[in-house]
C-alpha cells in the first residue's frame, strides 16, 4: 500500500495533468505554459517543477496519461 505521501503526490500529479489537459482541449498545445498552467492548480512555476522538471517532461507525463487511457478503454470495449 502506498504511503499517504505517495498518494498525495499521485493527487498532485494527476490535477497538474488534469489542468494542462483542459489548457490544451480549450487553446490547444500553444496554449499551454508552466506559468499558465501554476495559475490554473494556483502554484507557483517553481513548485510545478517539483512535479515536471520541465515542460517537456510535463507533455511526456500527458502522453503516458492519455495512452493509459485509451488502453484502459480499449480494453474495455473489447
Amino acid at each position: 500500500m502506498p504511503s499517504p505521501a505517495t498518494r498525495r503526490r499521485a493527487q498532485t500529479e494527476q490535477r497538474i495533468t488534469d489542468a494542462a489537459l483542459g489548457i490544451i482541449a480549450t487553446d490547444g498545445l500553444e496554449g499551454l505554459s508552466m506559468q499558465r498552467l501554476a495559475a490554473a492548480v494556483d502554484y507557483t512555476v517553481g513548485a510545478l517543477y517539483r512535479y515536471f522538471p520541465s515542460k517537456d517532461a510535463l507533455l511526456a507525463g500527458l502522453a503516458t496519461a492519455i495512452l493509459r487511457d485509451l488502453a484502459a478503454r480499449s480494453t474495455a470495449a473489447v
